[in-house]
């Protein structure tokens, strides 16, 4: 081998998209040093792997004065002592007029100082050259200058071995991150990454592209576009509030006829959602029997029902789905729920022509599987199936959520979603976060608090486990309750929230109310 040919001895490291640019201060270096070991470094750590991936979502209090225009974010603390990590962009008011930091890459981001929640005295920038450390996403994976942003819980899960891992955790827990350090620490080189929300599939996509090597495929996609893509299929993404607001109107006629039903329509929606259509799978598995189509047969869901609802509740559910069914020839799920229409087509379709790139992944991911319903959790065991066909070692498949937290109608259950993957692809461990690392105290109290309201219900109808988690952080924080009508003060308090900071506007409603005045509108 020429010289020239010789491999470098130097391991070189890039990205899909380059990360953006970090500097740091010997001061915040020293006093990162300083708390390696503890929480605060950690989530120093986070925070520069955050910054270096994506600030978009970056929470962080600004300044006034003689400080104007650096950025504080909150590393936490103990016994009422708080600290803050100061950043800000190159072009912040601090630079101004400082060459050698425009001369900074675009996009560079500056970390100065970490300081104690009450000081408040001018911060000088100083010199970009003489005073800070360019960092890489290199120096950040090898923690040379950060310690790691995991917690122990986190970095269990992505270090084991078992081929199918489930990650359970509370809201803050950290899921999210842990299950995508998971899947780049599998060593796959060829990841699918599913979820069903789109926000979460684009902060998925910064990440891979920003913080993993680019010598690693990671495809990320939402579980709707992934149905597409195995039917090839260029059929419209259909809201389930378009879907609701359609079987509201067709069984709006006979509303008066369906018992407790009639002035719970909504809920009936979702019910029929979750265990007529959504339970339908072709196979006999657990407590599911098997279907010829996308519905469970009416026998069958009578049975498994009205121990819940009662039998009067779950002949009235039969009825109005027949009512409906009556109403046109085609099949009921394709005109009410058309997306799980599409799975179970999507199901019969790996089933009897498994000719899609399943074989190409040799990890699969999936983030809030609790959004599935179980026909659309076949279509990621079907694919896990597939994939593993002809391999030695089976391909890792990593599952993330919270029974507690679904928000579409698919009444999820940890105990189902064993039964599925146990009988597809192989029995799973289960791995548990349990320290809030998201929230300061009071919210997550406040979090922790809201389980008690599950005391309201049946024991059979509330998630399994406990809903105590354990709090990482004693930052100070506020939370404010406040009632008001509709009107011109509502207006004017909602314009006030709507520019903070590190704030949006949440509606539990499936779309922003008619009130809202429509410059904030796209606020929500």
């Amino acid at each position: 081998m020429a010289i020239g040919d010789q491999l470098p001895l130097v391991e070189t490291f890039h990205t899909s998209r380059p990360a953006n640019p970090l500097f740091c201060h010997q001061d915040f270096l020293e006093k990162l040093a300083e708390h390696s070991r503890d929480a605060m470094g950690r989530r120093a750590g986070f925070l520069m792997q955050r910054l270096a991936v994506d600030t978009a979502r970056l929470h962080y209090k600004s300044t006034s004065g003689a400080n104007r225009g650096w950025r504080r974010s909150r590393l936490g603390g103990s016994s009422g002592s708080h600290f803050y990590a100061w950043w800000a962009p190159k072009d912040a008011p601090p630079f101004k007029g400082c060459d050698d930091f425009a001369a900074a890459p675009e996009g560079a981001l500056i970390l100065r100082d970490i300081r104690h929640h009450d000081d408040h005295s001018p911060l000088n920038p100083q010199n970009l050259t003489a005073h800070y450390l360019p960092l890489t996403i290199r120096d950040l994976r090898r923690e040379e200058y950060a310690p790691s942003p995991w917690s122990q819980a986190q970095a269990r899960f992505a270090g084991a071995r078992q081929p199918v891992r489930i990650l359970k955790g509370h809201p803050g827990s950290g899921k999210t991150t842990a299950l995508w350090h998971a899947a780049d620490a599998t060593g796959a080189g060829r990841v699918l990454y599913v979820t069903y929300s789109k926000d979460l599939a684009t902060l998925a996509r910064n990440h891979f592209d920003r913080y993993c090597s680019a010598e690693k495929h990671f495809k990320v996609t939402t579980f709707p576009a992934l149905v597409r893509e195995i039917l090839s299929s260029q059929a419209p993404v259909v809201s389930e509030h378009q879907s609701r607001q359609a079987f509201l109107r067709d069984l709006a006629p006979f509303a008066r006829n369906m018992g407790v039903w009639s002035s719970a329509l909504t809920a009936l929606y979702d019910e029929l959602h979750a265990h007529l259509i959504g339970d339908a799978i072709p196979t006999a598995i657990g407590r599911f029997v098997a279907c010829k189509g996308p519905r469970v047969p009416d026998a069958a869901y009578r049975e498994r029902r009205a121990r819940y609802l009662g039998p009067n509740a779950t002949d009235a559910a039969l009825e109005a789905a027949n009512r409906l069914a009556r109403i046109d020839s085609g099949p009921l799920a394709d005109r009410y729920f058309p997306e799980l229409a599409l799975a179970w087509k999507a199901v019969e379709h790996l089933r009897i022509s498994p000719k899609i790139a399943a074989s190409e992944f040799d990890c699969i991911a999936v983030d809030e599987c609790q959004d599935l319903t179980p026909i659309e959790t076949m279509v990621i065991v079907q694919l896990a199936e597939l994939a593993n066909r002809g391999k030695r070692v089976s391909v890792p498949v990593l599952v993330a959520g919270d029974e507690a937290q679904t928000v579409r109608p698919t009444d999820f259950e940890w105990g189902w979603l064993n039964d599925l993957l146990h009988a597809g692809i192989g029995t799973p461990t289960e791995y548990h976060l349990k320290s809030n690392l998201r929230s300061p105290r009071r919210i997550a109290e406040l979090v922790n608090r809201v389980w008690d309201l599950y005391a309201h219900l049946e024991k059979r109808d509330r998630p399994s486990g406990t809903g105590y988690a354990e709090i990482d952080d004693d930052a100070t924080d506020q939370i404010l309750y406040c009632t008001a009508a509709p009107g011109a003060e509502l207006n004017e308090l909602l314009a006030a929230l709507a520019v903070r900071e590190g704030l949006a506007l949440i509606t539990l409603e499936d779309t922003v109310p008619a009130f809202v005045p429509e410059p904030l509108r796209k606020m929500y």
